[in-house]
């Protein structure tokens, strides 16, 4: 009886001290998946607006997107790549900070702005048609800079 029940225990010690390892491991890989930077560019009129952007082009990164930052410098944003061009629907829940979201078809055209969209909001946001890049800035970019629907968006080198 006292093997079974110290044979017992040790099984049941080596499952959990099993699960407690593996568990923050899932965690921290999924939370390490870092995002490339570049250079992106919108061709307005005779005006060219440069910004550095971070690019998520894993489901994974997209999911993420500036969810949980607190703030986002100024000509700094998030250029959101998509597999296949197609209507694109984005949200703000766990967004801190207004963001305007520019979407363009796979050749650069822009479609459609959301400025200043609403922080934590799940209300849901679309491309208004074909997209296949959602270039996310500070809130109040497009105004500032006299970005319109009809512009291009070209990445940089």
């Amino acid at each position: 009886m006292y093997l079974n029940v110290s044979r017992s225990l040790l099984i049941i010690t080596g499952i959990l001290l099993v699960t407690t390892l593996c568990l923050p491991v899932t965690h921290v890989s999924r939370a390490a998946e870092a995002f490339a930077t570049g250079t992106v560019e919108i061709i307005s009129g005779t005006n060219r607006h440069k910004f550095v952007a971070e690019i998520a082009t894993s489901s994974a990164q997209r999911s993420q997107g500036l969810m949980g930052r607190k703030s986002l410098p100024l000509n700094t944003g998030m250029l959101f790549i998509f597999d296949k061009t197609g209507p694109i629907k984005m949200w703000m829940k766990n967004t801190y900070i207004p963001l305007d979201m520019i979407f363009a078809t796979k050749d650069g055209l822009i479609i459609n702005i959301a400025a200043q969209t609403e922080p934590h909001s799940t209300r849901i946001i679309s491309s208004g048609g074909p997209a296949k890049w959602v270039l996310e800035l500070r809130g109040g970019t497009t105004s500032r800079l006299n970005i319109n629907v009809g512009d291009r968006l070209v990445l940089g080198q």
